[in-house]
C-alpha cells in the first residue's frame, strides 16, 4: 500500500510539473507573438480603415486569442484606469488596437459606446460579451482576472439599461428640438409684433403694480382699524376698573359706620363657617390620603406582576433562542498567492454558517459544495480512493475548516477569525482575505 501511495504521489508531481511547463511555454509564445497579431476586424473579417465609423455602427470584432493575451494582460491596469475615469474614446481605441477577444474586452467596448451615446452599438457589444467563450473568471484553478468587474451581472444590467437610456436620450433630444423651434419662431417674429408684445407686458406689469398698491392700502387700513378697536377696548376696561374701585371704597366706608353688634355677629358667623370649612377640608384630605394609599398599593402590586411576567417571558425567549438554529452567510474575498507562476489572483468564497445557541455547528462552502461539521467525516466519493476527512473545529476566537488528504498525508486548514479575517493553505498556494457579515460572526 505504501508503494502504491508513493507512485500516485510521484504521478501527481509529474502532472503539476507538466502543467507548469505548459504555462511557461504559453507565456513565452505569447510574449514572442504578441506584437504580430494585434488589431481588430469588421464583421466581414476585413481590416478596419475608419475605426470611429466602425465603432459607432457596432461593426468591430475582436479575433485575436492566445497570441494577444500577453499585451492585453500587461495593459489591463491602464484599461481599468480609462474605464474608471470614463475616458471612452481612449478605452475603445486601446481595446480595438489589442484585438484580444474575451468578455471583458467586449464589455469595455459596450461601456464606451454607451457612454458616447451609440446605444445600438453598445447593445451589440453587450451581446458579444455575453456569448464570448473566453471568460476572465473561472478556469481550471478558478482565477479571477476581471479587475473587480462582476460578470455576467454587469453585462445583463447593461442590456436592460440600454432601452431606458436610449428612450431618455431621445426625449431630451426632442425637448431640445422643441426649444430650438420656439427660439427660431420667436426670432422670426416681426418687429411690430415684438413691440406689441413688449407693450402688452408693460401694461400687465402696471396693472400688477396697481393691484399691489390697492392691496397695501387695504392692509394698512385694516391694521389701523384693529389698532383703534384695541385702544377703545383698553379705555373701556380702565373705566370699568375705576368704577369697581370706587364702589369698593364706598362699601368699606359704609361697613365702618355700621353698628358694632352687627359687625360682631357677622364676624362670629364668618368664624363658624371657617371652622366648618376647615373640618370639611381635613375630612376630604384624609379620605384622599386613604384612597391614594390603596391606589399606590395596587400600583406596586401591578409593577411586581409585570416584572414577574417580563422575567418569565425573557427566560422563555432565551430557552427558545438556544434551542433554535440560525444560518448566516459570509462573503469572503481575498487573494491567492500560488506556488505556480501565473495562477495568483483574487478569488471569492461564499460560506454558510449554521449556529445553535450562538455557537457554530456546521459550515458549508457553496463554491465547492463542501460541508464541515463537528464530527470528523470521510468525504471521498471515488471507489478505492483513500479517505479524505473534513471537520469543523471551534476555538474561542476563530473556527477552523480542516481537510485531511490521507493519500498525500497532508492537512489543509482555513481559519476564519471573529473579526472576519481569514487565511488558509490549499494544494496550489496560500489564500488570505476578509469576510463580510451583517453582524458579529461568532
Amino acid at each position: 500500500m505504501n508503494l502504491i501511495a508513493i507512485m500516485k504521489r510521484q504521478e501527481n508531481i509529474r502532472k503539476i510539473t507538466r502543467l507548469a511547463q505548459l504555462l511557461l511555454v504559453t507565456m513565452c509564445v505569447t510574449l514572442i507573438a504578441g506584437c504580430a497579431s494585434r488589431g481588430s476586424v469588421t464583421t466581414s473579417g476585413e481590416a478596419i480603415n475608419d475605426l470611429g465609423a466602425a465603432f459607432k455602427k457596432g461593426r468591430i470584432r475582436l479575433h485575436c486569442t492566445l497570441s494577444c493575451f500577453g499585451p492585453y494582460g500587461g495593459n489591463r491596469r491602464n484599461l481599468k484606469l480609462a474605464y474608471d475615469n470614463k475616458l471612452w474614446h481612449d478605452l475603445a481605441a486601446d481595446v480595438s488596437a489589442y484585438g484580444f477577444e474575451n468578455e471583458q474586452a467586449y464589455f469595455y467596448l459596450a461601456k464606451s459606446a454607451e457612454g458616447l451615446g451609440y446605444y445600438e452599438a453598445a447593445k451589440t457589444y453587450y451581446k458579444l460579451a455575453l456569448i464570448s467563450p473566453l471568460k476572465c473568471k473561472g478556469g481550471l484553478f478558478d482565477v479571477d482576472v476581471c479587475d473587480g468587474l462582476d460578470f455576467p451581472r454587469e453585462i445583463e444590467e447593461g442590456l436592460k439599461r440600454i432601452p431606458i437610456v436610449k428612450k431618455e436620450a431621445e426625449r431630451l433630444v426632442g425637448i431640445k428640438i422643441q426649444k430650438e423651434v420656439k427660439a427660431r419662431a420667436y426670432a422670426e417674429m416681426r418687429a411690430a409684433d415684438r413691440i406689441k408684445a413688449f407693450k402688452k407686458n408693460q401694461e400687465a406689469a402696471k396693472k400688477n403694480i396697481e393691484k399691489q398698491r390697492v392691496y397695501d392700502i387695504k392692509v394698512r387700513a385694516e391694521t389701523q382699524r384693529k389698532a383703534i378697536a384695541k385702544a377703545r377696548l383698553r379705555v373701556k376696561k380702565e373705566v370699568e376698573a375705576k368704577s369697581r374701585a370706587e364702589a369698593e371704597a364706598k362699601a368699606k366706608v359704609r361697613a365702618v359706620v355700621k353698628p358694632r353688634g352687627r359687625v360682631a355677629a357677622k364676624e362670629k358667623a364668618r368664624s363658624r363657617v371657617k371652622k366648618e370649612t376647615e373640618a370639611k377640608v381635613r375630612a376630604e384630605a384624609e379620605s384622599k390620603a386613604k384612597d391614594r394609599a390603596v391606589v399606590e398599593a395596587q400600583e406596586r402590586a401591578a409593577v411586581k406582576e409585570k416584572a414577574r411576567l417580563r422575567a418569565k417571558k425573557e427566560a422563555t425567549a432565551r430557552v427558545e433562542a438556544e434551542s433554535k438554529t440560525k444560518e448566516s452567510l459570509l462573503i469572503c474575498k481575498g487573494r491567492l498567492s500560488s506556488f505556480i507562476s501565473g495562477m495568483s489572483g483574487s478569488f471569492k468564497l461564499n460560506i454558510t454558517l449554521t449556529k445553535k445557541g450562538g455557537k457554530v455547528i456546521r459550515a458549508k462552502v457553496t463554491n465547492t459544495d463542501e460541508t464541515f461539521t463537528l464530527v470528523r467525516k470521510n468525504t471521498s466519493t471515488e471507489a478505492g480512493e483513500k479517505p479524505i476527512f473534513s471537520q469543523l473545529l471551534r476555538k474561542p476566537d476563530r473556527i477552523i475548516l480542516r481537510t485531511e488528504v490521507t493519500q498525500d498525508n497532508a492537512t489543509y486548514d482555513t481559519e476564519i477569525h471573529n473579526t472576519g479575517a481569514f487565511k488558509g493553505r490549499s494544494l496550489i498556494g496560500i489564500k488570505s482575505g476578509q469576510c463580510e457579515a451583517s453582524s458579529k460572526i461568532f
